[in-house]
């Protein structure tokens, strides 16, 4: 909006005062190729969870998924007293308004929701994956590994496969928390292999291949890879430490973010063997389509797929989202620094391309839909909130741009 007042009956003076507000929020854009009056717009939020009103703490929410029809997907949990309360999924429509919730899961902690190649959502709570109709939240199946002397252990990493295989791990340590599990899409059981403690960071390569970590013996760092069909292995390789975050290349290398001694780490997907590593902050690793790797520390680090280092920004007080990478390869996420939260958008380059200051502070990464629609999902007071944004980049279609791989949270590179 640009405003002109005379300051004397002669317009001798003139002040020009120009406002741009998108729905109350500052918005800096440094982009004069395509300014675009919509870019950055706060479209909606949604909040209405009905959730208890008793809640001591703010509602626990997951990053979100978006299915193929552009529903969001997002799962919820919060604490009354000392108690955790049974947490849900729930759909959310793209105009913002509510689709369905589903009914309880039997625990608190709810992983990030998985959109399947047939529209199924997955997700896991505590000891359970659950298999859900994406039209109204019922639950199509569950399953729960065999306990052991009376026992059950907590699962995680639920990764889908190129065939439709579902698979997860048990994550914790432990004489019987040692397995990798393969379903098929009816929660069946394909295959279960034993490994080391503590499996972790599932992803699957461009030809279907699962990767992952063990703790070999209790005290062997491992990463290896198994043949999707049957899980047997196709070779395993020891490193220093285990993976914060691990990713698949466009060109089907493994990239492994590793802590303690912090690495950045590339490995052969057919051999195992290791093509290079460098110094570099752990995190959880998004890879552009040009092979460009982004890690989220206390700055955000950008290196080039040779392991140069490319640019960085910060550092910031407070913290840094996952990131997200769209199709023209700008990172997206959500700073915060000193208190101040920041939804900001950088150029390949590492220059700030578009920011708004809408107070959003969360470290889950963004999705970005096919309709340029960015979605970003915040636990902080008053209430668990989507944010949806006007944005105008689609998510890459290609790389592993979010730390889940794409926005059906697959951790697969291959897109479906």
């Amino acid at each position: 909006m640009k405003k002109k007042k005379i300051l004397n009956q002669y317009g001798i003076f003139f002040v020009f005062l120009i406002i741009t507000v998108f729905n109350a929020c500052e918005i800096i854009e440094d982009d004069p190729v395509n300014p675009s009056e919509e870019l950055g717009t706060v479209l909606w939020t949604y909040s209405d969870f009905n959730v208890n009103p008793e809640a001591t703490d703010p509602v626990s929410i997951t990053a979100p998924a978006i299915g193929t029809d552009g529903t969001i997907y997002v799962a919820l949990f919060d604490r009354i007293g000392a108690e955790w309360q049974n947490g849900k999924v729930h759909a959310i429509n793209s105009n913002g308004t509510f689709k369905w919730a589903s009914p309880e899961l039997d625990g608190a902690y709810v992983s990030d929701p998985v959109v399947g190649s047939d529209g199924t959502i997955y997700v896991i709570c505590s000891t359970t994956i659950y298999a859900l109709n994406s039209t109204d939240g019922s639950f199509i199946w569950t399953y729960q590994p065999p306990a052991n002397n009376n026992e059950q252990h907590d699962i995680g990493w639920l990764t889908l496969g190129n065939d439709g295989q579902v698979f997860f791990a048990h994550i914790a340590s432990g004489a019987y928390a040692r397995k990798i599990y393969a379903l098929n899409n009816f929660g069946q059981v394909i295959w279960k292999r034993d490994v080391g403690w503590g499996a972790n960071n599932l992803v699957v390569g461009i030809d279907g291949t699962l990767f992952a970590y063990w703790l070999e013996n209790g005290d062997i760092n491992t990463f290896g890879a198994f043949d999707p069909a049957n899980g047997t292995t196709k070779w395993s390789i020891v490193t220093e430490s285990y993976p914060r975050g691990s990713a698949i290349s466009p060109n089907g290398d493994i990239v492994i973010s590793q802590d303690y001694p912090d690495k950045l780490i590339r490995i052969d997907a057919s051999t195992g063997e290791f093509i290079w590593e460098v110094d570099a902050p752990d995190g959880y690793p998004s890879i552009s389509p040009d092979g460009s790797i982004s890690i989220v520390s206390s700055d955000l680090y950008c290196y080039n797929s040779d392991r140069t280092l490319k640019w960085q920004t910060g550092p910031y007080v407070g913290g840094i989202s996952k990131i997200a990478i769209d199709s023209d390869g700008n990172l997206y996420g959500s700073i915060t620094d000193h208190g101040d939260g920041n939804f900001q958008v950088y150029k390949p380059d590492g220059s700030l391309r578009w920011a708004i200051s809408q107070g959003i502070t969360t470290l889950h990464c963004p999705a970005i839909g096919s309709d340029n629609v960015i979605y970003v999902t915040t636990s902080s007071l008053p209430a668990a909130t989507i944010y949806a944004i006007q944005g105008d980049k689609p998510l890459a279609s290609s790389g592993w741009p979010r730390d889940t791989g794409s926005n059906k949270n697959s951790r697969n590179i291959n897109p479906y």
